[in-house]
């Protein structure tokens, strides 16, 4: 979450559309604080695609796959599959980013879907990683 507020402020100081003129660096942070909604929702999108990298990072990694060079294919695969698909909560967050000035965006739907999807996977991990270890605690 902090690389992306980083990011976020990234975009805010050098991004010359925030402002719709070269205000230089004081008038895009201005225009940014003129409008909190479009960063409010970028801020959104980005606890979005966060929540759905740690459920990736859950399950295409150790206890779920063992090997290591499966676990990063897998997790390179999932990761690509969580932004350009259109079931995931990530990719719908990317795709409605045009419409941050929309009142019906974030609406939350992609937050929870996110979040029910991390809460999943967590939990998945957990149960296989406490099966491991009462299997390898009573050989």
């Amino acid at each position: 979450m902090v690389l992306g507020v980083a990011g976020a402020g990234f975009e805010v100081l050098l991004n010359p559309s925030v402002s719709g003129h070269s205000g230089g660096l004081l008038g895009n942070v201005g225009a940014a604080i003129e409008h909190p909604v479009t960063l409010a929702a970028g801020l959104a999108m980005t606890a979005v695609c966060v929540l759905v990298g740690s459920a990736v990072g859950a399950l295409c990694n150790p206890p779920l796959l063992r090997h290591p060079a499966t676990a990063m294919l897998a997790t390179l695969a999932a990761a690509v599959f969580a932004l350009a698909s259109d079931v995931s909560p990530a990719g719908a967050a990317l795709r409605h980013a045009s419409n941050a000035f929309s009142p019906h965006w974030p609406d939350g739907v992609q937050l929870l879907g996110a979040a029910c999807l991390l809460v999943v996977a967590w939990t998945a991990s957990s149960l296989v990683a406490a099966r491991r270890e009462n299997g390898s605690a009573s050989a």
